[in-house]
């Protein structure tokens, strides 16, 4: 096929064009003083930092430990101070994050290998991110700069690509310190701080413990669980209490419970239904009911003494602990700084805190309230659920003071219905 003259015309035409601007602007740069394109004269092409290939990130492991005191948890959540709001922010003025991963630390691989409650600390607590590892030399150091003294980074490692601290876990150990009057026999009141129980006591708290390792179902240790749901069954590895020591004039014992994963309030309820077996206001028969179906009344001990002890990484430490790239979770180089956070911070903390506030004995106090028995579902009644002798006679004379009260300020008498 032959092209028209006219259109043959049209072509050369704006090739012409093509060229005219091309030598124009090249003129134009020449007289601008504009060097000729480094790549003619065989030199290295600069790039700008805006338009380099970025270095590829890596996923790391660092190590916490933490007063969980004035925190309200270690999971972040908006307008609450939490731990990991403030290691967030510390990471967020370090420049390891942008602000978009400040806001959405998924956005960073950010994630945690347990939760913590309100109040709970943490000896040694694990969490991952992506981070550029030029960039995160002398990061720990960097970090603790910024982070309060209640939080401290002990270590960090390189981890897989695919390491999740949650899911990789193959166990984590809790532990609680509590007084040892706690265990001394109802009959002992009135209860002090000064107290000391029998060794026959402390025996009998580290059988007790020993019950609930092995698969069970945790439904009566828990809150807002149906007693039929899978996820109820949990293992328990090991349960047990060591010796009692002195400490600024009290007696204390260190229980350790490890297994494979906790529920809410799962180990203050054991640790609560065990004193109040020891103590005297419910049998060890309770533990025949307690794995049943039926919802039983179970005292839950306080927050205070709870703590994150250590996270298992067994089978990732097996699997790519040696292979040369990634680093061991063991955390061996960091033991000695982290038993000393755990002595002079966190156990400073409790043994000051309850001789302050008092939690464990003004928790005592309130065991004869439960009746350690099937109870309707939902959260018990302190006046309806009572069962003990002595839970009535304590609500009837609190009642009985109400009562009194609002007689001697004209007001309306106020019902007393204590359940039978």
């Amino acid at each position: 096929m032959r092209l028209s003259f006219t259109t043959v015309c049209a072509f050369r035409f704006r090739q012409f064009l093509g060229h005219s601007k091309t030598a124009v602007c090249c003129r134009r740069f020449s007289a601008m003083g504009e060097e000729d394109s480094p790549l003619s004269n065989g030199f290295d092409v600069y790039e700008p930092p805006s338009k380099r290939e970025r270095r590829a990130k890596k996923k790391f492991a660092f190590l916490l430990s933490y007063d969980g005191r004035g925190y309200y948890g270690m999971q972040k959540n908006p307008g609450t101070p939490t731990i990991e709001e403030e290691l967030l922010k510390a990471l967020l003025k370090s420049e390891y994050i942008d602000e978009d991963s400040f806001r959405t630390p998924q956005n960073a691989w950010f994630q945690r290998a347990a939760r913590t409650d309100k109040g709970v600390s943490a000896v040694r607590q694990v969490v991952s991110l992506r981070m550029d590892p030029e960039e995160g030399a002398g990061a720990v150091e960097k970090l603790n700069a910024i982070l309060p003294a209640a939080i401290r980074v002990m270590g960090m490692r390189r981890v897989t690509r695919g390491f999740n601290p949650k899911t990789k876990c193959d166990a984590r150990t809790y532990s609680y310190l509590l007084p040892t009057f706690a265990l001394c026999h109802v009959e002992e009141d009135p209860l002090t701080e000064t107290n000391r129980p029998p060794r026959e006591a402390i025996e009998q708290f580290d059988s007790l413990l020993k019950r609930f390792i092995g698969t069970k179902k945790f439904h009566n240790f828990t809150a807002r669980r149906e007693m039929d749901c899978p996820s109820n069954s949990r293992y328990i590895m090991d349960f047990e209490c060591g010796k009692p020591y002195e400490k600024h004039g009290m007696e204390w014992l260190l229980v350790t419970i490890k297994g494979q994963s906790f529920m809410l309030h799962q180990i203050r309820k054991m640790i609560g239904l065990c004193i109040a077996v020891v103590r005297g206001f419910a049998s060890e028969s309770v533990f025949e009911k307690v794995f049943q179906p039926d919802r039983v009344d179970v005292p839950m001990a306080p927050g205070l003494g709870l703590m994150l002890e250590k996270v298992h990484y067994q089978y990732y430490n097996e699997r790519y602990g040696a292979d040369g790239m990634h680093d061991n979770l063991d955390w061996a180089d960091e033991e000695e700084k982290v038993l000393k956070f755990r002595e002079d911070v966190i156990y400073n903390a409790i043994y000051e805190t309850e001789m302050k506030e008092k939690s464990m004995l003004n928790w005592l106090a309130t065991l004869p309230l439960h009746s350690y028995d099937v109870r309707e579902s939902g959260p018990p009644n302190s006046q309806t659920a009572v069962r003990t002798g002595v839970g009535r006679a304590l609500v009837s004379v609190e009642l009985a003071v109400k009562a009194k009260k609002s007689e001697q300020d004209g007001n309306e008498l106020p019902k007393i219905a204590v359940a039978e």
